[in-house]
């Protein structure tokens, strides 16, 4: 329901100020429902096999991204370019897909799913709060801790120039909207090719030794979105 609301406010909005509202239910929405996701898979899967689980849902859920980032680019161009004319009917197409989905959610899905959960954790107790259900949760998981820490670390570090990549694209290096859903589309391809294989790898070396393998192509897409010539080298980009 609340992705309804995101699609509704930007596809109605005439200000800046007005897309604040829009900006905290988006990123509520994402944060929100694909914890919940995740844990379905990882409840049906066996240990040894989670992260080719979860490569193989991601796999599933990119396929569609093939087609969306040129049909973004080929409404957006046919609208009058990368404005505010050009982008506004993106969202009421995004508007009428969320109605969608939450309609079938209410009506093909059932309302509860049991799972055979085996927590690592200890299962908090109900009536002692929330303060007291992280205790619970972190006490004894030294682990756990440590890795909340580095991902923190490594929001922060995303996070930082991510609202403006799509800015330095268009008015630095010159982009146009077919260059960006290009990009879209061969970050995406690469996603559906290596997603499995790379989950497989993850599940015979460890997550650990695979997070080292696979982490440094992040740090070589950032440097050359910074020192690329053209708009065409950005394409590059989305691959690593």
């Amino acid at each position: 329901a609340l992705t309804v609301v995101v699609a509704v406010i930007y596809s109605f909005a005439n200000n800046w100020w007005a897309l604040i509202p829009a900006l905290v239910l988006s990123g509520a929405c994402n944060r929100l429902v694909l914890p919940y996701v995740d844990a379905v898979f990882i409840n049906h899967s066996k240990p040894r096999q989670r992260s080719m689980v979860m490569s193989m849902s991601r796999v599933l859920w990119a396929i569609p991204g093939i087609f969306t980032s040129i049909t973004a680019a080929s409404v957006v161009t046919y609208f009058g370019g990368l404005n505010d004319i050009g982008i506004r009917p993106l969202y009421f197409i995004q508007l009428a897909m969320s109605i969608v989905v939450a309609a079938s959610v209410v009506l093909w899905l059932p309302s509860s799913l049991e799972t055979s959960t085996r927590n690592s954790a200890k299962d908090v107790v109900k009536g002692e709060g929330f303060v007291s259900d992280f205790r619970d949760v972190f006490k004894g998981e030294r682990w756990l801790t440590r890795w909340i820490i580095i991902m923190i670390i490594r929001e922060l570090d995303m996070r930082l120039s991510m609202p403006f990549t799509p800015l330095w694209m268009v008015y630095v290096k010159q982009t146009d909207a077919y260059t960006l859903g290009i990009l879209g589309t061969a970050s995406t391809l690469v996603q559906i090719m290596l997603q499995i294989p790379a989950g497989r790898l993850a599940d015979r070396v460890g997550r650990k030794r695979a997070f080292y393998v696979f982490r440094p192509f992040a740090y070589l897409g950032t440097l050359l979105m910074i020192l690329a010539p053209g708009p065409e080298y950005l394409i590059l980009v989305g691959f690593l």
